[in-house]
């Protein structure tokens, strides 16, 4: 499989128009509040769990909630419903530790890895979402912004 590309007003593979047809893999790389029940952004909820359960309970709490949220099975599903491809938005903090920019995290890198290839042995394309970019892009809750205003926008070292 080829990207996909923009031609005039459509979507192309090679010379062939395709249409996607698709399925959000949103709370599973980017935890959204109004998807899972609870209040903040990511990085909030992420620290009271710190905080109440301890670092490496909550760490488990939430390797075992990717494990599970989202495996090959539930994208073998969705291909058999006829789903063409999957967006996945996921979180800056899953790639990079906050503490030590620069310090590439493998299980978040392995983490997209496995969703493309899953994708791939089913016959389904991803659409990769940085939805939540270094410093935040935007002050609502998706972007996982720590402060009171977006610092992507203001910092070539986060870009």
């Amino acid at each position: 499989m080829d990207f996909i590309r923009i031609d005039g007003r459509v979507l192309v593979d090679g010379a062939r128009t395709v249409r996607p047809r698709g399925a959000n893999l949103g709370n599973w790389l980017l935890i959204e509040h109004f998807m899972i029940g609870l209040p903040s952004v990511e990085r909030d909820m992420r620290r009271a769990f710190d905080e109440v359960f301890g670092r490496e309970v909550a760490a488990e709490f939430w390797r075992r909630y990717r494990d599970a949220y989202i495996t090959e099975a539930d994208i073998a599903y969705l291909a058999g419903l006829g789903a063409t491809l999957v967006r996945l938005p996921f979180n800056q903090s899953l790639l990079e530790d906050d503490a030590e920019p620069g310090r590439w995290l493998p299980e978040g890198l392995a983490r997209i890895d496995a969703c493309i290839s899953w994708c791939r042995r089913h016959g389904m394309r991803v659409l990769l979402d940085l939805h939540a970019a270094p410093g935040g892009q935007a002050l609502d809750w998706t972007a996982d912004a720590d402060g009171p205003r977006p610092l992507s926008w203001e910092h070539p070292a986060l870009r």
